[in-house]
């Protein structure tokens, strides 16, 4: 059960959940959610999920100005909003915006705590069906070990191994074929089997001398080919 401090402003409410999910401890970043007053069909929510559900959704925006919450414990005075909430950020929807708010609510003895607005948890179910992952990768995700890679997550990581065994595999068996039907050319059996006989990546070097500035230029091997290379009607 986390212990909030109801002497903490909106910044360090939101510096807790960041934390909090930074951790991987999504029990402890769902409290701050304002679970009151939901719709009938969200009484079976759990806390902890939807908070990662917000935390990917906003995260996927990059909405979060740290900057703009408020360090004092009231909160902004002057935003135009009621002295019981804060903005946080905007999110932009296919055809909409919608504002996310955190709010004062009673705390266990009765002072006054920020959670995020029970008017903005009600909505992430749908913003979860907006900007959500696909249920299989959603499956993934949770049978991979949890690790993240340059801020990928699991599956992310995984999925960028596939495409790069699977663009390595898809090019041998080009590679392969092409081969093959080289030896049914006279004409340019000698030539392009050569070519295509070596890893295209040693074909061309990068050359940044003074005479010859280019991005990319033949090798010495690839330079042989095309010098021998009979083109047709020649």
């Amino acid at each position: 059960m986390t212990a909030f401090d109801p002497a903490i402003p909106p910044l360090s409410t939101m510096l807790a959940i960041m934390n909090a999910a930074q951790d991987g401890n999504w029990d402890a970043a769902g409290a701050y959610l304002d679970m009151r007053y939901l719709p009938a069909d969200m009484a079976d929510k759990d806390a902890a999920t939807l908070m990662e559900q917000l935390n990917i959704v906003w995260g996927q925006q990059r909405i979060l100005d740290l900057t703009r919450l408020s360090t004092h414990l009231e909160g902004h005075r002057d935003d135009g909003l009621p002295s019981y909430r804060d903005k946080i950020a905007t999110l932009t929807l296919p055809d909409d915006t919608l504002t996310l708010y955190l709010q004062r609510v009673p705390g266990d003895d009765d002072r006054r705590i920020w959670k995020i607005s029970n008017a903005t948890v009600q909505q992430i179910p749908h913003l979860w069906e907006l900007f959500g992952y696909n249920p299989t990768i959603t499956r993934l995700a949770d049978y991979l070990p949890d690790f993240t890679v340059l801020y990928m997550q699991n599956w992310q990581v995984a999925g960028l191994a596939l495409i790069i065994i699977g663009a390595w595999l898809a090019s041998s068996l080009l590679r392969r074929l092409t081969l093959r039907l080289l030896e049914f050319s006279d004409r340019y059996r000698d030539t392009l089997h050569q070519f295509f006989s070596m890893p295209f990546r040693w074909g061309w070097r990068w050359t940044t001398t003074p005479e010859r500035r280019c991005i990319t230029c033949p090798s010495p091997p690839t330079n042989n080919i095309f010098r021998h290379w009979k083109w047709p009607g020649k």
